[in-house]
């Protein structure tokens, strides 16, 4: 009988320690989870075949930004100003830190690709984009809420690719950081 007491008092000490080490405010989305003391540690890296596919640049650019910002865009307005010639309809919103790195992990990993080389029949009507700044380089992304394609712009080139797998991932980023845009609302 004691050693049963022994092993349950231990088991009990054992949780309430580790319970002890763990209780930290908690930053949840559906995607991730980070503590607050993690924010300023992005860990993702892409993978191999992102890093190829993308480019090392711009690659560096995205992993390494000083700032970025996000922009609605609506691809069927001819007005200014404009990101990649499509209409920003919104003032651009300068992402936090936690912000940046839920986008950095959506980017950098490789479930939420389709390096398949096969191009889509819908047209890239983009209505989400982003710029990420570093040391005076930009690269741009757009992001085709509807039809699951993202566009990278760096310099004159242009990557554009499929990422429906992402799909649920990218509507939640989308409507947390812009919760009152009525056009994502509208997206299944």
């Amino acid at each position: 009988m004691k050693s049963i007491q022994i092993v349950v008092i231990l088991v009990t000490v054992g949780i309430n320690i580790t319970f002890a080490q763990t209780k930290k405010k908690v930053v949840t989305n559906k995607s991730s989870k980070l503590t607050h003391a993690q924010v300023g540690k992005d860990t993702s890296t892409p993978s191999a075949a992102i890093v190829v596919f993308l480019g090392s640049p711009l690659i560096d650019i995205i992993q390494h930004a000083d700032s970025v910002k996000a922009f609605v865009l609506n691809p069927q307005s001819d007005q200014e100003p404009k990101l990649e010639g499509f209409t920003i309809t919104q003032k651009p919103l300068l992402l936090s830190k936690y912000q940046i790195i839920q986008l950095r992990r959506i980017i950098n990993t490789q479930r939420n690709w389709v390096l398949d080389k096969t191009d889509k029949l819908c047209p890239f009507v983009p209505t989400l984009g982003f710029e990420f700044i570093c040391r005076g380089e930009d690269v741009k992304m757009l992001v085709c809420l509807e039809c699951n394609m993202w566009r990278f712009i760096h310099r004159d080139s242009s990557k554009t690719e499929d990422c429906d797998p992402a799909h649920q991932i990218w509507l939640t980023f989308a409507r947390g950081i812009f919760p009152n845009e009525i056009s994502y609302k509208s997206i299944k």
